[in-house]
């Protein structure tokens, strides 16, 4: 039986390359995303109310940029960490045009997409690590009891 060796394979929506490096996968969710932000720039030539723009970004565009985030998150160089960053400053200048970024996140009530997505890592090894039953729980390694000796 012979195994086709591929450059990149896509697996669940998720781009992985056979080096292991992300920059596919980011390419893929600058597409999409890209693609989805015609919407919203057509949505606020609409006159839609603000609230309803950012309530579009987070249903429609942040949940495209998050997929998997708890996978590739930390294995992300700063570069590509940036490149996501940069989809939400850009829907973010729609969103609240002529205002500095933070202020729009702190308006809308968002982060940045790297605070964001390490609060997802965060959530997701929590859900793992404190229930007993989940299927990945036992790949986590046993816990480290520190003892004080005085």
């Amino acid at each position: 039986m012979n195994i086709e060796v591929v450059d990149s394979v896509n697996l669940l929506i998720l781009t992985i390359s056979s080096d292991l490096r992300w920059n596919n996968h980011v390419s893929e969710v600058i597409k999409k995303v890209s693609k989805r932000i015609y919407f919203l720039t057509q949505l606020k030539r609409a006159n839609v109310s603000q609230s309803d723009l950012c309530h579009f970004y987070t249903m429609c565009i942040r949940t495209v940029i998050d997929y998997a985030a708890p996978v590739f998150h930390f294995a992300l160089p700063l570069y590509l960490v940036n490149e996501l960053e940069r989809l939400q400053k850009r829907d973010m200048r729609i969103i609240c045009p002529n205002v500095e970024y933070r202020y729009p996140l702190a308006t809308l009530g968002l982060t940045t997409i790297n605070n964001h997505h390490d609060n997802i890592c965060t959530r997701t090894f929590n859900s793992i690590a404190n229930d007993s039953e989940h299927k990945l729980r036992k790949h986590l390694p046993k816990p480290f009891e520190c003892n004080n000796y005085s």
